[in-house]
């Protein structure tokens, strides 16, 4: 209940601070429960991928353009599918312990080209905030919703992050990551 609440006050919060950054004549999407993101990487074992199970988002238009993307993912929602020792191994990594509970990105600017766009704004891992680049593309459903797609990948150690092992060290993950959206609006 109490995270529920949370979530809800996070949610108004966001809203209204996008609300109050907006001319009137904007539209605000909210990210559908139907949206998947992935985090891929590699290891000396194999290959692995988490999914993302806990987001929430807006996008902000103006007539045919975005102006704003604001995107929240839960730490705790990280889910490997293959063990919990995995998944507690990306908590601390992501210094969930240590109060870092979210994953953020902000966009200060976004540029359209067609259905292509190209965000950047701040994204927030683990304590450390770098301005970045994300790009993809965003089409028109049939309900008037919006689907965006896209991928980045980035360094875990850019942003503080000290790539996760196992088995005392015997087992290590690969700096590089990529992360995969398909997100949609409504």
């Amino acid at each position: 209940m109490k995270k529920m609440m949370n979530q809800s006050l996070k949610l108004m919060a966001l809203v209204l601070a996008l609300m109050l950054g907006m001319n009137a004549n904007a539209q605000q999407y909210l990210l559908a429960g139907s949206s998947k993101m992935e985090i891929k990487g590699t290891s000396s074992l194999h290959d692995w991928e988490s999914a993302v199970e806990g987001m929430e988002g807006l996008i902000s238009m103006d007539g045919s353009n975005i102006k704003k993307l604001v995107l929240t993912i839960d730490v705790m929602s990280i889910k490997s599918g293959i063990s919990s020792i995995m998944d507690k191994n990306t908590y601390r990594a992501l210094k969930y312990n240590d109060g870092y509970h979210e994953i953020t990105f902000v966009s200060e600017d976004i540029s359209m080209n067609g259905t292509e766009f190209t965000a950047k704004g701040n994204l927030s891992i683990a304590g450390t905030k770098k301005y970045t680049t994300v790009e993809g593309e965003c089409t028109v459903l049939s309900d008037g919703g919006l689907n965006c797609k896209g991928e980045k990948k980035l360094k875990m150690t850019d942003y503080g992050v000290e790539p996760p092992t196992a088995l005392m060290g015997t087992i290590t993950t690969g700096d590089e990551v990529r992360i995969s959206f398909d997100a949609t609006f409504k």
